[in-house]
């Protein structure tokens, strides 16, 4: 697609668009089947993620981490030391001077909190 996008200047007539479109598309995958045959590295999303994936990753983060910081302190302590830093629930109980079944159930409210908190849309992004 974006391949396609920097072409589009070169489009002479707007009928002959889906011909233009393959063509691109055609020709493109003969280059990267001539990349692979010369034993180049495989083209994957992964390995080069565009600039529009970035930002939205970064975007993302931002909102993941506001969540978070919208916990109440309780909750957001077991979070962290739960999900982010990945220590063990008897761990973070006895560090937090809780019951096991108590760190549970603020993990628990932690995460739906959280899940709640992205799954609502900004009115500002509601379509119009």
């Amino acid at each position: 697609m974006i391949v396609l996008f920097r072409k589009v200047g070169t489009l002479r007539a707007t009928a002959a668009l889906a011909s233009w479109m393959f063509r691109i598309v055609r020709n493109e995958c003969l280059r990267r089947a001539r990349t692979l045959a010369r034993g180049g590295e495989p083209f994957t999303e992964a390995a080069v993620p565009s600039a529009e994936d970035d930002v939205l990753a970064r975007l993302e983060i931002e909102r993941v981490a506001a969540a978070v910081a919208a916990l109440p302190d309780d909750q957001r302590r077991v979070l962290i030391m739960r999900d982010v830093r990945g220590l063990p629930g008897k761990a973070v109980a006895q560090s937090l001077g809780l019951s096991t079944a108590a760190m549970k159930s603020r993990l628990h409210r932690a995460r739906a909190a959280v899940r709640a908190c992205l799954d609502t849309v900004p009115e500002e992004e509601l379509p119009r």
